[in-house]
């Protein structure tokens, strides 16, 4: 299943499939790099993901330094009690906004 997007108001919903790792990656990034015009705001659909490593991570930094780093506007939603434990032990609640 691949990776879709839905563009509306200047923000981009990335909807990641049941992976999201290395094999991903390209898909990825054109997800996001590949819009017409650039996002303000950034939401990553994890509704269907059953598994995501530490590439999954660095995917996730690589969006955040895209958006703007430290004035990234990236919201993670619909984590799995196990992906969110995973995120915050990686202490990624301070990079991004998890729901």
């Amino acid at each position: 299943m691949p990776i879709t997007t839905e563009f509306v108001d200047l923000k981009l919903t990335i909807k990641i499939p049941s992976r999201l790792d290395h094999t991903g990656h390209k898909e990825f990034v054109a997800a996001y790099t590949e819009q017409p015009i650039k996002p303000v705001a950034y939401i990553v659909d994890m509704e269907q993901v059953i598994f995501f490593d530490s590439s999954s991570l660095g995917m996730l930094l690589l969006l955040r330094k895209y958006a703007g780093d430290d004035k990234a506007n990236v919201r993670i939603i619909n984590i799995s009690p196990s992906v969110n434990k995973i995120l915050r032990i990686s202490r990624f609640d301070r990079l991004f906004e998890l729901e």
